[in-house]
């Protein structure tokens, strides 16, 4: 083998040692971070609350029924952030955390400034999914209404989005007048403050969050202690309620 050839294999084998050294460094370093699923609409507060450990945390975002598939499927996390108990698993137990409520907003351009001003208007609205929480909750308000008063109201419904996130972008794309979404959504968007305004729906309707301790070693049972003395006041400050 000449000396060329041998500088060359030499050359690739410092490659490959350097490359198997920084993958291992890098499951090192997600090893030691704590990993936590979490429903999308508690990206304020959780941002929030976690704020002074963002060195040593990572938090995936997603729609609850989503992240409750992909742990079902095999993915890993040490907490999970589940809207409503249902999108929780069923294998660990569940701590009650923060609420939100069920919003109508509509462009203040529109000058409507009750439901049945809405109900007899044309305007167009957005809507989630009956499969996903915000989705439930709107069907579990216009349940609550009259039969007539409900029809006229799902007729203005253009979209059936998978999360809140998607009704949201409908929004201010001005795909649509108005939506059914989230108290804290409003609450933590001044775009949304400045150019919808917020219908009083009644009776009122909650979703509730909870949180689950999947993995337990020390860094994680901290955390847990974190949650469990929370003062609950800080649900006021980021638009959601004790």
């Amino acid at each position: 083998m000449n000396n060329k050839r041998k500088f060359f294999l030499i050359i690739i084998l410092l490659i490959l040692i350097i490359s198997l050294c920084n993958i291992f460094q890098s499951n090192n370093k997600l090893d030691n971070k704590v990993v936590i699923f979490a429903a999308s609409s508690l990206k304020p507060l959780l941002d929030n609350f976690f704020n002074e450990d963002a060195n040593n945390v990572i938090i995936q975002y997603n729609g609850s029924q989503s992240l409750k598939h992909q742990l079902k499927n095999g993915a890993k996390a040490d907490f999970l952030f589940c809207a409503t108990a249902d999108k929780c698993l069923s294998d660990f137990n569940k701590q009650n955390f923060c609420s939100n409520d069920l919003m109508l907003v509509i462009n203040k351009n529109l000058n409507l400034f009750t439901i049945d001003d809405i109900i007899n208007s044309n305007i167009k609205l957005a809507s989630a999914s009956r499969n996903v929480p915000l989705g439930i909750l709107t069907d579990a308000y216009l349940n609550s209404m009259s039969t007539i008063n409900s029809e006229l109201l799902r007729k203005k419904f253009t979209t059936f989005d998978l999360s809140a996130s998607a009704v949201i972008a409908r929004l201010i794309t001005d795909q649509v007048d108005g939506a059914f979404i989230y108290t804290s959504y409003f609450n933590n968007d001044e775009y949304l403050q400045k150019n919808f305004l917020s219908i009083n729906l009644l009776p009122s309707q909650k979703l509730f969050y909870f949180y689950q301790q999947l993995q337990a070693n020390k860094k994680n049972n901290t955390i847990m202690k974190e949650l469990q003395l929370m003062d609950k006041s800080i649900c006021n400050l980021y638009g959601y309620r004790q």
